[in-house]
């Protein structure tokens, strides 16, 4: 395996930048991210029609390396594709039917415009700070992402091992400390035993993994993951958070 294929980059613009067409001849490449809106400039970033998406994506599916396409479709607020499923945010879903039906939409959805993989479901406890992101209950978070899956779509649970504990996002501090807390850690569990292939670690400080390095950076983070049966691909949250 090539180095580039251990990195998903973000770009802003509608079409490949010639740095990353560059980057990927060089070093291979495992994936991009796409989204809607640019968070640090404003306006369009990635995503402005279903037509121009679908050219995107297939821009990418063209590269040598087969880069994976990723994309934040978690439903309400948090969708890169606006005009895509799933409407509700995760917290409105109250079965576990529901739950499956959305993310069985949303699979088949994003696999139409060329998307591989969602990075959903949110699988930290609902009493955490990411307000409508939270599923009620694991288990609504685990049929969302056999949903997915039955639709086409990879899924990544996300933000082991959990940021229920923590008192804000960690999109919007850079240090923010958790604990780990059995319920999640189980939450996870739960999401590996429904064949979850990816899982996405948090950036959160937790004491009892080790003080000194966030999550993301911690091995025993990784140790915990796979001492749950995981087996698939494990990824850190972005990293262009860490300052």
């Amino acid at each position: 395996m090539r180095v580039g294929e251990h990195f998903m980059l973000g770009f802003r613009g509608l079409a490949l930048p010639s740095w990353l067409r560059a980057f990927e001849k060089e070093h291979g490449l495992g994936g991009v991210i796409l989204f809607d809106r640019d968070v640090q400039l404003g306006g369009v970033r990635n995503v402005e029609s279903p037509a121009q998406v679908s050219a995107l994506c297939a821009a990418v599916h063209s590269l040598p390396s087969r880069p994976l396409v990723f994309v934040d479709q978690e439903g309400g607020p948090v969708r890169a594709f606006r005009e895509l499923p799933p409407g509700r945010a995760p917290r409105a879903y109250t079965r576990a039917a529901e739950a499956l039906a959305a993310g069985r939409e949303t699979g088949r959805a994003l696999r139409r415009s060329g998307v591989h993989v969602d990075l959903a479901p949110v699988l930290d406890s609902a009493d955490g700070p990411l307000g409508s992101r939270h599923f009620r209950s694991p288990s609504l978070g685990v049929a969302f992402a056999r949903g997915l899956a039955a639709g086409g779509a990879a899924t990544c649970a996300k933000h082991f091992p959990g940021l229920g504990s923590a008192s804000i996002s960690t999109d919007l501090r850079p240090h923010v400390e958790a604990v780990v807390r059995d319920r999640e850690v189980a939450a996870f569990r739960s999401a590996v035993r429904a064949g979850v292939p990816c899982v996405m670690t948090s950036h959160a400080f937790y004491p009892s993994l080790g003080s000194r390095y966030r999550a993301s950076l911690q091995p025993s983070t990784y140790r915990l993951l796979r001492s749950l049966g995981f087996e698939g691909v494990a990824i850190t949250d972005s990293l262009s958070l860490v300052r």
